[in-house]
């Protein structure tokens, strides 16, 4: 073939209106990151004018090769791959701004998640569904939605899975195009293997990395070749687990491509300089390899060009990308849905049919609607219908459960062990059922059983029990005068809101029983056991972009309740606590804060005064954190306080912390703001942002006490 091509300048002296130009094909190989030197070398092909008739790619280069199908320029795409967030895209996560505000704590406080199916903690097929990635693939393609046939695009492409379940080859030339680009590069184990027309299909790499016989049957007649993929060790290099791993993977596909090679008349290997299938971070480079590469066969591509084009009669013109930021929407369809309700499924959905709606609200509806966290994968389709768009919402539910695992300790409450199991509409729909139980010095068990409606009032039901040993301390000494056994069992029946992902509501009704008895003590007293019930409501909201080490955004709580029993007048109890994170720069972070415990009634009970003291994340029994007091050491009916942290991050999840507070505490309201119930703090603090959860080391001292005191934290509270 290449003899064949390279006589095209001798036929120009010919009758050229009688010569049909030979059609040429492009062969992308996939390569993971290594993929991106394809559009190094598609800079090339257009500078040069090379004509491109059809394409084909498998894995990353089907991803390169699609979008230039579908009109990328060379230019776009270099601009694409260098932009987009690749840590973000191959992973499931979801943003914590974006999460359900019923599931934030949830995510919050757990080192490791397995999901629970019939016959116990289930292995899943791969470790990414695919989520963000199948979705961003989606949003580029909506140029081209209206076309479900590859040889319709601007330049007609094809692309190689593997069906899983019988290891054949599926060349795809037609349907969803960016269904087929990710069904291309579902590397085995780590991705899920994606299913079209009930084929389980991975990365096409391994049965076929270079389609070159398949872009023949296309009717090229000149093939230019594209190689990143996998190459064989030398016998004189070090090999690994890793290497082994894809020797086994890719062995067959490379003597696929051998034989593949005979086919090329033009072939490109760019010389990558040691970065690989994982080198996300570098684009840059990539692109620049692929760009030196095909340089080096400037001359043999530009003369290939030339004679080409001369055969037309004119210079070949790239497709154009049409641009389309929205559609008129005729029609949403919902596929999937079995024990969740539409109802909660699009309840954050701000638009409607027959309006016309801009594909970044498609998008940012279809990342809410998956961080709801009922589902396991939800993207989005658009197809065209008569006199407009139909979007096609493809949900996968959540159809068992999960078992999850977290650690805490600090000073006070030493090592804490949970465990939680939490199932997804179990009984009724939109419901989710949790079971928490912590065992260690402050052990607890938590469950709740919550139905979910979005903005809609639904019932729910928490119940819980925790108990803890309480010390006394001395006002000079600060040294400990007795310790007590503390417990509460809480029961609430209520009804919440969930305005948004930012927003909750609650009103109801609870029932609390609290038992205190001396362990050791100087005075001896005999145990005091009570029952409280009455009538709360709350309004709680989170919009911080970090749980633990914001930098934006505001989280509150406002709680209200109305308390009584057999021998108490009524009381009236207000908790409030608001925190800000206000971005002063790359690297630092305001965090003012205020705290507040109000209490107002004849006789205030133990159970709803406001303790202080200490850093402790375990904030129960109305406890509030106070800089430069220990753990339960001081506080009172009524409490009133602010508090200022400037976070520096020193390093990578590395942070430094300034702390200080000052506020007041006293028996009646009405004397909170005398001199004489003054109280303050200050302190430093080293963390870090670790995957067992933040580490903490602080220093601090009381404005009012000289002794300095220490605080170390690990893990996430229960």
């Amino acid at each position: 073939m290449v003899l064949f091509f390279f006589g095209i300048d001798s036929m120009e002296a010919q009758n050229q209106e009688n010569i049909t130009r030979p059609k040429v094909g492009l062969v992308l190989s996939g390569g993971g990151a290594k993929g991106f030197a394809h559009i190094g070398v598609l800079k090339i092909l257009e500078e040069v004018g090379m004509p491109i008739d059809y394409i084909g790619g498998t894995s990353m280069g089907s991803i390169v090769g699609g979008l230039y199908a579908a009109g990328y320029s060379a230019d776009e795409l270099e601009k694409i791959v260098t932009e987009l967030d690749w840590d973000f895209l191959f992973t499931d996560e979801i943003n914590r701004r974006e999460l359900s505000i019923t599931e934030k704590r949830d995510m919050d406080r757990y080192i490791l998640s397995f999901p629970i199916g019939e016959k116990g903690i289930d292995i899943p097929e791969g470790i990414i569904r695919g989520q963000h990635i199948e979705n961003k693939l989606t949003e580029l393609c909506v140029p081209v939605y209206d076309i479900d046939n590859f040889n319709d695009l601007p330049i007609p492409f094809l692309c190689i899975t593997t069906d899983i379940d019988n290891g054949k080859k599926v060349v795809i030339r037609e349907g969803s195009l960016p269904r087929a680009m990710r069904a291309s590069m579902s590397i085995p184990s780590v991705f899920v293997p994606l299913v079209i027309d009930d084929i389980r299909m991975v990365d096409g790499g391994i049965i076929d990395n270079f389609p070159v016989e398949e872009v023949i049957a296309m009717g090229a007649d000149i093939i230019i070749g594209v190689d990143v993929g996998y190459q064989r060790k030398k016998d004189d290099e070090d090999r690994n687990l890793f290497s082994i791993m894809e020797d086994a993977m890719f062995i067959y596909s490379a003597s696929v491509m051998e034989q593949s090679l005979k086919d090329v008349d033009i072939f490109i290997r760019p010389d990558l300089k040691g970065l690989g299938t994982a080198s996300f971070s570098s684009p840059d480079s990539l692109v620049k390899y692929g760009t030196n590469a095909a340089v080096s066969a400037y001359a043999h591509l530009k003369s290939l060009a030339d004679s080409l084009n001369a055969l037309d009669g004119h210079k070949y013109k790239r497709p154009v990308l049409k641009k389309i930021d929205s559609v008129f929407l005729t029609t949403i369809r919902i596929r999937g849905l079995k024990n969740t309700t539409e109802e909660l499924a699009i309840s954050e959905m701000p638009f409607s049919v027959l309006n016309w709606v801009k594909i970044d609200e498609i998008l940012q509806s279809v990342n809410k609607i998956y961080a709801s966290n009922y589902f396991n994968k939800v993207s989005f389709e658009l197809k065209p219908g008569d006199n407009g768009t139909i979007l096609i919402l493809n949900i996968e539910e959540k159809t068992n459960g999960l078992f999850r695992f977290g650690f805490y300790y600090d000073i006070d409450q030493k090592a804490t062990v949970f465990l939680n199991t939490t199932f997804y509409n179990k009984l009724f729909k939109d419901t989710k059922m949790s079971l928490s139980v912590g065992l260690g010095r402050s052990p607890g068990i938590e469950f709740s059983y919550l139905f979910d409606k979005g903005p809609r009032p639904a019932p729910g039901v928490e119940l819980s029990s925790f108990w803890t040993s309480l010390y006394a301390y001395s006002d000079s000494s600060r040294e400990k005068l007795a310790s007590f056994n503390y417990s509460t069992s809480n029961a609430k029946i209520f009804l919440k809101s969930n305005f948004s992902s930012y927003l909750s509501i609650r009103f109801g009704a609870e029932w609390t029983h609290a038992y205190l008895s001396p362990d050791i003590s100087l005075v001896q007293f005999g145990s005091l056991k009570d029952n409280f019930w009455g009538l709360f409501g709350s309004l709680y909201s989170d919009t911080y972009n970090h749980a633990y080490f914001p930098t934006r955004g505001v989280k509150g709580l406002v709680e209200v309740k109305y308390i009584t029993n057999a021998y108490l007048k009524p009381v009236s109890y207000l908790n409030l606590f608001y925190q800000t994170a206000i971005q002063m720069g790359h690297s630092v972070t305001l965090l003012p804060s205020i705290y507040s415990g109000i209490a107002i009634g004849d006789s205030i009970p133990l159970q709803y005064q406001t303790p202080l003291g200490g850093l402790s994340e375990l904030h129960r029994y109305g406890h509030m954190p106070f800089i430069g007091y220990k753990y339960y050491e001081t506080g009172n009916n009524n409490v009133l306080f602010a508090r200022i942290d400037l976070q520096f991050k020193v390093f990578d999840k590395m942070y430094l912390t300034l702390m200080a507070n000052a506020g007041s505490q006293t028996e009646f309201v009405e004397d909170l703001f005398k001199n004489d119930t003054y109280i303050s703090g200050f302190g430093i603090e080293y963390s870090l942002d670790t995957p067992l959860g933040p580490v903490k080391l602080s220093l601090m001292r009381s404005g009012e006490k000289k002794k300095l005191l220490g605080y170390f934290q690990l893990g996430y509270w229960f």
